[in-house]
């Protein structure tokens, strides 16, 4: 007799996940999300307190090529500062 097989997930997927949930999607890091909502390429809806991000923006972002999404990528190191700026110019 064969053992179930259990499928980790669902086939419909959810409308809306929450920041940590499409980083995970997205396999980048929470604060690379941020700064993707930050830089418009995640559209994220607010209930409650709660900021969630639609599926159909992940499918978006995941499908089109985009830039870099921190300043001087080249060396490997993060850019806090410039990003902060660029955050102020928004």
């Amino acid at each position: 007799m064969e053992a179930p097989v259990f499928r980790l997930e669902s086939p419909t997927p959810r409308l809306l996940y929450t920041r940590k949930e499409a980083a995970k999607l997205l396999s980048v890091s929470l604060s690379s999300v941020d700064l993707l909502i930050a830089r418009n390429f995640l559209v994220t809806r607010k209930i409650g307190h709660k900021r969630l991000i639609s599926h159909a923006s992940l499918v978006a972002f995941a499908q089109k090529n985009t830039p870099r999404l921190w300043a001087g990528e080249s060396d490997g190191k993060s850019r806090a500062g410039e990003i902060v700026e660029h955050a102020k110019a928004v």
